[in-house]
């Protein structure tokens, strides 16, 4: 039992240094750097100022707005492939068992 507890503690401390670490690293080390700029008069001041926030120019995207946009958008993306498999299953049972 002490061997499969170090074993785990060893892969969570792993999975934590591979997922979570890069997260937190990228926008402390590229925080002041654009990923890409806003057209020019598209979008109000306050706008351009919360899409740079905390540290990159105004009127460009910061690497933390892009992360909360990237990550809203697999959610949404690994929701709706979950909710259609449950969909396409639940047909499919409906289908095999005949109606009393």
């Amino acid at each position: 039992e002490a061997s499969r507890s170090k074993f785990d503690s060893y892969l969570t401390g792993i999975r934590m240094l591979v997922t979570r670490v890069p997260q937190y690293a990228l926008p402390f080390w590229y925080g002041k750097q654009p990923m890409f700029w806003l057209p020019y008069g598209w979008f109000p001041y306050y706008a351009e100022w919360l899409l740079s926030f905390p540290k990159a120019p105004i009127g460009s995207v910061s690497i933390v707005s892009w992360q909360l946009a990237c990550t809203g958008m697999l959610a949404l993306i690994s929701e709706m492939i979950t909710s259609l498999v449950g969909l396409v299953s639940t047909k499919s049972q409906a289908k095999a068992q005949p109606a009393q």
